[in-house]
């Protein structure tokens, strides 16, 4: 549904208005009584003209971001930078230049020099509105001061509170009740092969899906530094939604999303990231995804602030990924919100009588129902006095998790940071090893060890070799002592309930690990 707000004022007619006020602050009469645009003398150095055609420009859609010049459409949104050859065209919407006095007084202007100096001064820039995004709908933000301050939407076009600009492209109902919330999601999402079992309210997955969409609407509420957890939809098989879902995660704040970035290794990875950052992307799709074992996408997602390529910039882009059957890792699993999917049937013949589309997903009916929905969650929390879920906790990630974890649980969803029952694609060699640990240590007294050969022997017995290691290894001994050399120092319970740590430091060397039994009382 397109945004009919009818007519509307514009920086030019703002800059009309504030002519009276502009000519008694430089002692000046308003030019043409105060119809018409002002006009700067050009026969002036730098300083006195870029302060000039700031307060010429204080309505004006050009603004400061990071270290260039832009304009944002009012109309679009569209951005765009403020070069030298678009300034000759841009600026006589809101003033001219001349040259002479009196009679002599002719319009004239800069010449290409004079205009790089004027957009590179700092004079300009500094007194140029600062701009940190351009949203395309109204979206949630904290209003007042204090634990007790509202959440209110934005405005149409600039709030100096935020540093944001919003051209509302489409309109969503603000009434809808939890009630209304609740249909819609079910009638949308409800097709959706969500692991757990049981009602559609009463799946984590369903809820961490749902949690996603809030996080992307309320991303304005997060102080300055917070992260975001990497939203992950890991599927059983091609055809259960994955991308989808994604899709619908974005897609009512950001409309049609870019989903071609792929990790095919490390360093395509880190250059993908790193450009993202550098951009000041408010996202980054990792779709259809084989592996997200990766140190420099661990770190870019806990990180506050990057430096790529030697430039700081803080952290905005939160990572969305899609993959059949992932390893998911501790690592992965703390810093990321995980939706599962698991169907048992060939997806690929699945019926249903309503799907939804990609189509559907990027309509703006579909947008504005979702918004209306999100809003409707969002709202009810804070006229509950947005209390504060206790469960609803992530480390790394707590004001994320705070915010949309406590409006879902008032809402009625389960905790979607609640501990996952799903398996699927999990760390099977990971738990197979320290399963095996486990089963050996069971067999020794209050003192002793285990070699890697040990474990290579009866990994082999149990049938349970090719789950630790790859079919294609070709050093087992090596790569078995690898992945054990990385669990010395932990401790384990083993099979008949002794607490021991495994592989003791100062006393494991090469390929012997000592089992160091932590209480002997229950040996």
């Amino acid at each position: 549904m397109k945004k009919n707000s009818g007519p509307k004022t514009n920086g030019a007619e703002e800059i009309r208005a504030q002519l009276p006020r502009l000519a008694a602050a430089t002692g000046a009469p308003p030019p043409g009584e105060g119809r018409s645009l002002p006009s700067i003398a050009i026969n002036q150095t730098i300083g006195p003209l870029a302060r000039e055609v700031a307060q010429c420009l204080r309505s004006a859609p050009l603004f400061r971001r990071r270290e260039e010049l832009v304009t944002v459409d009012e109309a679009t949104g569209e951005v765009l930078p403020m070069t030298a050859d678009r300034w000759a065209g841009w600026h006589p919407q809101f003033f001219a230049f001349h040259v002479g006095d009196g009679e002599k007084r002719r319009t004239a202007d800069l010449s290409p020099v004079q205009v790089r100096r004027l957009l590179a001064s700092d004079i300009l820039r500094a007194h140029v509105r600062e701009l940190s995004a351009v949203n395309l709908l109204r979206l949630p933000v904290w209003r007042g001061e204090g634990s007790a301050r509202p959440i209110d939407l934005l405005p149409e076009g600039y709030d100096d509170a935020t540093k944001t600009f919003t051209v509302p492209l489409i309109d969503y109902a603000l009434d809808w009740m939890l009630e209304d919330a609740h249909a819609w999601l079910d009638a949308t999402f409800g097709i959706f092969p969500f692991y757990e079992s049981g009602e559609l309210f009463e799946r984590r997955s369903f809820a961490a899906h749902v949690c996603a969409m809030l996080g992307v609407f309320t991303g304005n509420l997060l102080p300055r530094g917070a992260t975001r957890p990497m939203i992950v939809v890991n599927g059983n098989q091609s055809g259960v939604g994955k991308s989808l879902l994604v899709r619908s995660q974005l897609a009512p704040v950001h409309e049609q999303i870019e989903e071609d970035s792929k990790a095919k290794d490390e360093g395509v990875l880190r250059n993908t990231l790193e450009s993202a950052t550098l951009a000041g992307a408010p996202y980054l799709f990792l779709d259809d995804s084989a592996n997200l074992h990766s140190h420099d996408l661990n770190k870019f997602v806990t990180s506050p602030v990057h430096v790529p390529r030697r430039v700081r910039r803080p952290n905005v882009t939160q990572v969305f990924a899609t993959g059949n059957y992932l390893i998911v890792t501790p690592d992965l699993e703390r810093r990321s919100l995980i939706v599962d999917l698991f169907y048992s049937g060939n997806a690929a013949d699945r019926e249903m009588e309503e799907p939804l589309t990609n189509s559907d997903v990027y309509s703006d009916a579909h947008r504005s129902k979702a918004c209306a929905a999100l809003w409707a969650i969002l709202r009810h929390w804070r006229d509950e006095g947005m209390p504060i879920c206790a469960e609803a906790r992530k480390q790394s990630f707590e004001e994320y998790a705070k915010i949309n974890g406590s409006a879902l649980v008032a809402a009625g969803f389960v905790n979607p940071f609640a501990r996952r029952e799903c398996k699927m694609g999990g760390d099977e060699a990971g738990c197979a090893l320290e399963a095996a640990v486990c089963r050996l240590a069971a067999d020794l007294n209050l003192t002793g060890g285990l070699t890697t050969d040990d474990f290579l022997t009866n990994l082999r017995e149990w049938n349970t070799l090719d789950v630790v290691l790859p079919f294609d290894c070709k050093d087992e001994r090596k790569a078995l002592g690898h992945k054990l050399r990385k669990l010395r120092g932990r401790v384990f319970t083993d099979t008949k309930g002794r607490r021991f740590e495994f592989g003791k430091r100062d006393g494991s060397a090469g390929a012997f690990y000592v089992i160091h039994f932590l209480d002997a009382t229950r040996a």
